[in-house]
Order: structure tokens, then C-alpha cells, then sequence
């Protein structure tokens, strides 16, 4: 199971989408949790630990940078909570009229 920080940090990313859009997730729960790599889980440790300190995430002198691939990370969440979205309205099949 993944760190509780980065559970909770997902979960509030999800109902943050699900508010956005105005409709709701199919995954909800732990399901929502396991879309998530677990290298994208591991990324977002640094963000979920320091959401207190906005700077926390930041380099050491000298470190490599790790915000580009918290970023990274990010997307891929906000991405795969907005995957699972209900549809609010028919999916229309094509855009072509075939009965003319």
C-alpha cells in the first residue's frame, strides 16, 4: 500500500477533478488509488510529505531537481482521475450522417 500522504493527496486530487467537471468518478475509494503507478506514487512522496512547506520539494544545493517529475506525476493523476469520469451526456458514435 502506498504511503498515507500520497493516498490522501490522491484522493483529494480526484475529488477535486470529480468538482471541476460537475460529474462524477466511477472510481472512488482505494479504486481510484490504484490507477496510480506506482511510480508515479513514489514521485509524488516529496509533494504529499511537504504540502505544509510549498518549498519543501525544492533541490538541495547541488541535487537534482525532482519538481519536473512530481509535475510529471501530477499530470498523469489529474489524467487518470478525469479518465474515469462519467459521461454526462451520450458519446455521439461518428461524426458522419450515414442515413443521407
Amino acid at each position: 500500500m502506498a504511503d498515507a500522504n500520497v493516498v490522501n493527496l490522491i484522493r483529494s486530487i480526484n475529488h477535486l477533478v470529480v468538482e471541476d467537471t460537475g460529474t462524477r468518478s466511477l472510481a472512488t475509494g482505494d479504486r481510484v488509488v490504484a490507477r496510480v503507478t506506482w511510480s508515479d506514487q513514489r514521485r509524488l512522496g516529496p509533494l504529499a510529505a511537504g504540502l505544509d512547506i510549498p518549498a519543501r520539494p525544492a533541490p538541495a544545493p547541488g541535487a537534482p531537481d525532482p519538481r519536473p517529475e512530481i509535475r510529471a506525476a501530477l499530470t498523469e493523476v489529474v489524467a487518470g482521475c478525469a479518465g474515469v469520469l462519467e459521461p454526462r451526456e451520450p458519446v455521439v458514435e461518428t461524426a458522419y450522417d450515414y442515413d443521407s
